[in-house]
């Protein structure tokens, strides 16, 4: 998780503002219930591919266990190749102006054709940092 991503060439990417990997970050916030102005999610996975095209979606759980992001669906661009080629997948979800109302463990839920065999279900924390973090 980051602030943002800026690709810098099919092959590469810069992430900025780097938060950490699932489960192990922990965001900070000035305060709760107030936008935060960007908030990007990289997802990189290598495998064997079937030879179809997929779709993935993307959920955000409160911890209270309400979703308040998405589903945001996207599929990859071009022609699936035939099975069974090896592939990479790298995939960025962004948002901006996400409100965080509460302190906790968020859970992310990203899937494959709206299916939970083989989704990816992680989590993050946020919380409110101290005022001598955003000064």
């Amino acid at each position: 998780m980051s602030q943002d991503i800026r690709v810098e060439n099919p092959r590469q990417v810069s992430l900025l503002g780097f938060y950490g990997v699932t489960p192990d970050v922990d965001i900070a916030i000035r305060e709760f219930n107030q936008p935060i102005e960007r908030l990007a999610f990289y997802f990189y996975t290598q495998g064997t591919g079937d030879g179809r095209g997929h779709h993935l979606s993307l959920e955000l759980y409160e911890p209270e266990g309400n979703r308040f992001l998405g589903p945001i669906v996207t599929a990859p661009e071009g022609i699936a190749p035939p099975a069974p080629a090896v592939i990479t997948v790298a995939v960025v979800f962004t948002s901006q102006n996400l409100v965080f109302r509460l302190p906790g463990r968020y859970r992310i839920l990203l899937r494959a054709d709206d299916s939970d065999e083989g989704s990816f279900d992680s989590s993050f924390t946020v919380r409110q940092g101290p005022p001598a973090l955003f000064q």
